[in-house]
């Protein structure tokens, strides 16, 4: 996958005029944030085979991102038109591929129960259904195709708790300790009387340490 210009396929249902066109413009947002997303609404020409267009646009995309409606869960859980052709392509695929993160509910309206096809039960998607939080869950699904997706490092044990309990360490597990030279007045001389480490020099070697 090329991180420069992703491709993710849009997959779904034809309903009212309004659905339509907000599928169209989350195409165009997509576009927009370098996302080279397919859309029939855009991809598909007159003469174009649909079926074809559909398994093509499937296999090659980085990544699927399935519009789900109750109207879409109806014809994907019942194989009926475009979508149910596409809920086929995308199952054999799941189930031959295992390529689970490829696909990703983008639930549009109802509930994740709702609209979710039973293909994709148990998935965890993105709810687009209210503008409250649209962006912030855009966001997410953005840096998820990037592959960006991060969660914070770990950082040092609180001085509370490394006070609580001394055997914890407040440092970072990223912080290396070096040494920092041998207290000389305390080198000792082996002793070569035969004994076992009669041979051995004592020596104190201080390291560093952080509080």
């Amino acid at each position: 996958m090329s991180k420069q210009h992703p491709k993710a396929f849009i997959s779904y249902s034809w309903e009212e005029d309004a659905h339509q066109q907000w599928v169209r413009e989350f195409a165009d947002k997509l576009l927009a944030d370098g996302i080279d997303a397919t859309v029939d609404q855009y991809d598909a020409s007159l003469g174009d085979r649909l079926p074809h267009f559909m398994e093509q646009s499937i296999t090659t995309a980085d990544y699927v991102l399935i519009i789900c409606t109750p109207l879409y869960k109806e014809k994907a859980d019942n194989r009926k038109g475009g979508v149910g052709y596409e809920g086929h392509i995308i199952t054999e695929e799941l189930y031959s591929k295992g390529n689970e993160r490829k696909f990703i509910p983008v639930v549009r309206k109802g509930s994740f129960n709702a609209a979710m096809p039973t293909f994709l039960a148990g998935k965890l998607g993105i709810d687009l259904t209210d503008s409250i939080h649209f962006e912030n869950n855009y966001k997410d699904l953005i840096t998820t195709i990037y592959g960006v997706k991060m969660k914070p490092k770990i950082g040092r044990v609180p001085s509370y708790v490394a006070q609580a309990a001394p055997q914890l360490s407040p440092s970072s597990p990223d912080e290396p300790i070096h040494i920092l030279g041998i207290i000389t007045d305390e080198v000792t001389v082996p002793r070569m009387d035969g004994t076992r480490g009669c041979a051995l020099y004592n020596m104190v070697i201080p390291l560093t340490h952080h509080k």
